[in-house]
């Protein structure tokens, strides 16, 4: 898993991703993903987002479940509400 965790700390540094709580994070966020490269690429783009953030922190629970309901379908648009990411799947499917 370190080499996971380095490569998620290459995307954030990549994308320009700043939080205080970054380094105690990312380590949950690769656990919980499993260490799959999809969601090392898409979270820390999502974790820039209003609704995964507290000040300068990143909702690291709240940003997880989002994910996982759907926000980041690559055929989608990230950063929509669950609701509106359903209705477009909703019509792909």
């Amino acid at each position: 898993m370190q080499i996971v965790l380095e490569f998620a700390q290459r995307e954030g540094e990549t994308i320009g991703l700043r939080a205080s709580n970054l380094e105690r994070i990312l380590p949950s966020l690769v656990e919980w993903n499993a260490g799959r490269s999809n969601a090392i690429l898409d979270m820390p783009k999502g974790s820039k987002l209003l609704q995964h953030r507290a000040e300068d922190q990143i909702k690291a629970h709240i940003l997880y479940v989002n994910y996982r309901v759907g926000w980041r379908d690559s055929r989608t648009k990230v950063g929509l509400s669950p609701k509106a990411v359903y209705s477009s799947q909703r019509d792909i499917h």
